[in-house]
């Protein structure tokens, strides 16, 4: 099947993948993340590399820059956070 060449080249700049650069912010408070998101070889959360195959990682692909969305941080807490920016 061939796809017309505007469906095929059209692809949003501000949607969470690999290699995207991500900003999050807490919504209870005033915690902001930043991270890019590698495939699981180079990962490493304390420079702020984290795997797309993570839980986390996946939750946030497929997200674009002002989604909402919740994580469940510990049994008695969800937290609630939005994406700040996606480069």
């Amino acid at each position: 099947m061939i796809l017309s060449p505007s469906y095929t080249t059209e692809r949003k700049k501000n949607l969470v993948r690999l290699h995207s650069f991500v900003t999050i912010r807490e919504l209870a408070g005033s915690q902001i993340l930043s991270f890019r998101l590698v495939n699981a070889g180079p990962a490493a959360p304390a420079n702020e590399r984290l795997s797309v195959h993570s839980q986390f990682g996946q939750a946030l692909a497929g997200l674009e820059e002002g989604d909402l969305f919740e994580w469940v941080t510990s049994p008695l807490h969800v937290g609630k956070y939005i994406i700040l920016s996606v480069l």
